[in-house]
Order: C-alpha cells, then structure tokens, then sequence
C-alpha cells in the first residue's frame, strides 16, 4: 500500500495527511499548491492501479457524478495520474465535514423516523436523476452516504463511491469493454438485489438501487441490518433463497404498513418493484408520518385527568417471538415527524398540532357506553314492572282498633240512721272521658239505709257526699243522690 507523507507532491496536491483507506486505495487530506484549497484525494495504488479494470472503474468514479451534477452526489474537483507514483491514477473531491451513516448508526444507534425520511428523500432525489441519465449506483450502502455537515449547520447526504456503477447507453455496451463478466457478483451482500446475487448482468438497472433503498431504511430505523449471517455466503444464501420475512414481526416498534413497503421494495422480480426510487421514498414518509401522527394521537388520549393517581403501574409488554435468524432490537418510541432545513427532503405534508385532550374517538366511545348504560337500565325496569305487574297486588288498609266501652259499676252502702223503716238505694252513673277510639261509662250506685230514728235530710246530704267522692262525674253523682232524700 502506497503511504504519502506529509508534504508530499502528487501532481499540484501538497498531502496534509492521511484520513481514509479502502481496498484499492487511499484517501489524503490535500491543499492545491497554487490557491490553497483543501479537498480530499483518492489515490490508487498496489495492483489496483495498474489492472485495467480497476483503472477503468477508478476513472467512471470520477465521470459519474460530472454528468449527475446533484448536490447529493459528491462533487469530483479533478482527475489525473500521478507521473511521482509512476503513473497511479487519483481523483481530488469536495473536502466534506461529518461521517457516513454507518458510523453514525454504530456510534449513536437508529435514527428518528423523521431524520430516516429527510436523508432517504435526497438520496432518492439524486438516484432518480442518476437513472434518468442512464447511470445506476450498484453499490449503495450506509457507508456510501456520508452526512455533510454544512457551514450554517444545516446537514445534507452526499452519494460517494460510483466506482463500480453501470451506464446503461449504447456507447459503453458496445465499447468491448464488459463492466461485469458474466457470473461476476459485485455489490456488498447485506444490500445486494437477487439478480446481483445472482450474476445476471442482463437484469442490472434502476430496480437494483430501489432494493437497495429498502434494506437501508430497515437498517437506518432499526440500527440492524435486515439480513444476518456471519459470512458472506452465509448472507447470500439467505438473500437468495430466504423469503422476505415482515420487519414488524423482528421490530414491533416498525408500523405495520412497513412489511408491505418493504416487499415491493425488494421484489424478486425487478419489474414488480417501485418504478422510482423517488416513489419509493414518498411512500414510505407517508408511513412513517402516518405512524408518528397516530403515537402522538394515542399519547393524547391517555394523558391523566387532574386529581387521577394510577392505583398499580402496567403490567410489562409480552415478549415476542424472534425467528431463529433474527436478532432482537431495543424498541425505541417514535419521535414526531419534523422537516428538515433541507430542499432535498422528500415533499411531506405538514401535519397540524396534536390537541390535546380526548381525541374524537374517545369522546363517542363515552357517549357509547354511556347510551348502552341508560338502555341496559331501562329494559331492567320495563322487566321489573312487567313481571310485577302479574303477580296479584297485596292492598294493605290501615284499620284503628274497634271502639272500647268500659262501664265501671259501684254499689255503696251508707247505714241510715237508727229510725229509718227501710234501706234508701240511691243509683248514680258517671261516663267516664272518653279516649279517642274508646268509650267508658262508670255507673256508681250508692245505697243509704234509712233508720227511722233519723230521716232527716241533713243526714241524707252527709251519706250522698260520702257516697260521691270516687263517682267519676261527682256533681252529677250528687244531684242525683239529693233527690232521694227526704225534704225536711
């Protein structure tokens, strides 16, 4: 392998230092000698530059991003050999500031939804452009996106590598010069479409970057490839002879509709794919958009009422089943879709504020049970009254107690005084106050023995007054008695 040092000449680069390393060749940190610009240069050395394969794939590199000319695609400053390193072939790029998204997945794990479709829309925007001149990438990776951190912090993706990409015109298919041979597998295993797996270099086009796509969003939203496997035969058998298998059902924290959106994406037949990688990409921010609005609708929802204290915490989400080739993921919680600062981002529709409170839903829910409650209430009543109704009615009449008579008699006997011929039988009844549900009636005889010796009316009087004192009605009892007495 070829090492610079520090101050090196290569043509009119001065070599800064050493910032990458790659299988055919390196990368430089490099100032221009005449203006002092900074880039970045890649050398080929070893056997790498002098196999005409190599050289041939080395200068499509620095051809296919000229005739792209998107700002998604790194830009290729100059291309030349290098008469110091014996004629080793390089190209000098943009100087880009940040990392590929594969470092950064390994260094910070699975990006938001939101920043997954950001990223996604402008790769999908410079892929179009690439196909629609004839160009297709066949490498795309996390590796080959690198997130360019620009000077007022805003970021943007930039496509590297078109090193072994394929130009589908007339002019490279007739120039004897066959990009792949047949047979040849070129692609990395973990993205690579089954025809690439395959070697069937008739089947190479737009259809292979759209796989691609997919298993780059999985990767992007998980932090896990798709596929597993230890080695690269290991990797291809599974593309080659695994079905898809839905990644909801590895990451229960994907919505749904992703397994759908993944299958057409990596169709076994190339023509049943996205037609677009822009198309591709539109759908799924629809996807994700959806899923975000509904999280934070269902976040709403269960938010607590004032004064509301939870008696227990929840019980712990089941676990799930994992495939024996799949490795399970920390689920992470869905962040709210927000644009991006960039004009490559995929066109997303802008959602209103979540409100808060009960959604719609809940609210008829309520309304609901509460209508059922009133129902179910109302038939227990009609039932109630039905079967009461046909049982015989018990009238109960309140009746006060029959009217009590009580007739109280007493018989006094009063001696007469010595004289009198016979007894004197003086009678007196006295009625008694009556209670309000009974009557009494106290009759009092009172019997006087007259002696003949004495038959006067003074004694007469004396005997009544003993005779009346316990009479219910006294005077009555008096009046009574004095008329039998004998008048003096």
């Amino acid at each position: 392998m070829t090492v610079l040092a520090p101050g090196s000449i290569i043509s009119r680069y001065r070599v800064l230092s050493q910032i990458g390393r790659g299988g055919m060749g390196a990368v430089f940190l490099v100032e221009h000698v005449h203006t002092g610009d900074r880039a970045a240069l890649k050398l080929l050395h070893g056997a790498a530059s002098i196999d005409p394969d190599s050289i041939e794939r080395f200068k499509r590199e620095a051809r296919a991003p000229a005739k792209i000319q998107s700002e998604n695609v790194v830009r290729v400053l100059d291309a030349d050999s290098a008469p110091e390193l014996g004629g080793a072939p390089f190209l000098v790029m943009e100087l880009l500031q940040g990392s590929d998204l594969q470092k950064i997945i390994s260094r910070s794990g699975a990006l938001p939804p939101a920043e997954v479709a950001r990223i996604l829309g402008q790769v999908a925007r410079a892929l179009d452009k690439a196909h629609a001149i004839g160009i297709v990438h066949r490498d795309l990776k996390p590796e080959n996106l690198f997130l360019h951190q620009r000077e007022d912090g805003t970021s943007v993706v930039k496509i590297l590598d078109f090193g072994i990409s394929k130009t589908m015109d007339s002019a490279n298919t007739s120039s004897g010069y066959a990009l792949t041979r047949t047979g040849e597998v070129m692609g990395t295993p973990l993205y690579m479409a089954i025809e690439q797996a395959l070697g069937r270099r008739e089947l190479i086009g737009p259809a292979v970057d759209v796989w691609a796509v997919g298993l780059i969003a999985i990767f992007l939203l998980t932090g896990e490839p798709y596929w597993q496997g230890k080695t690269v035969p290991d990797i291809l058998s599974k593309v080659l002879a695994h079905a898809l298998y839905p990644p909801s059902s590895r990451w229960p924290h994907l919505p749904p509709a992703i397994d759908g959106w993944l299958l057409r994406s990596c169709a076994r037949a190339p023509e049943q794919r996205f037609p677009t990688a822009g198309q591709q990409v539109a759908e799924l921010s629809q996807i994700l958009e959806t899923a975000a609005r509904s999280a934070v609708g269902q976040a709403a929802t269960m938010l607590p009422m004032p004064g509301y204290a939870p008696i227990s915490s929840p019980p712990p989400s089941p676990a799930y089943m994992t495939p024996p080739h799949m490795t399970p993921q920390y689920v992470s919680p869905y962040a709210p879709m927000v644009a991006g600062g960039s004009t490559n981002e995929p066109m997303m529709r802008s959602s209103p504020a979540p409100r808060v409170g009960m959604s719609t839903g809940a609210k008829v829910a309520i309304a609901l049970g509460a209508i059922f409650g009133a129902m179910v209430a109302c038939a227990a009543l009609a039932a109630f009254l039905f079967y009461r109704a046909r049982d015989p009615v018990e009238t109960i009449t309140y009746a006060p107690p029959p009217t009590a008579t009580a007739t109280a008699t007493a018989t006094l006997t009063a001696a007469a005084p010595e004289g009198t011929i016979e007894p004197l039988a003086v009678s007196s009844t006295a009625t008694a106050r009556p209670h309000p549900t009974a009557t009494a009636t106290a009759t009092a005889t009172v019997t006087t023995t007259s002696h003949a010796s004495a038959p006067n009316r003074a004694q007469c009087k004396t005997g009544c007054k003993a005779a009346c004192v316990d009479a219910t009605d006294e005077t009555d009892c008096l009046v009574k008695c004095l008329k039998r007495c004998p008048t003096d």
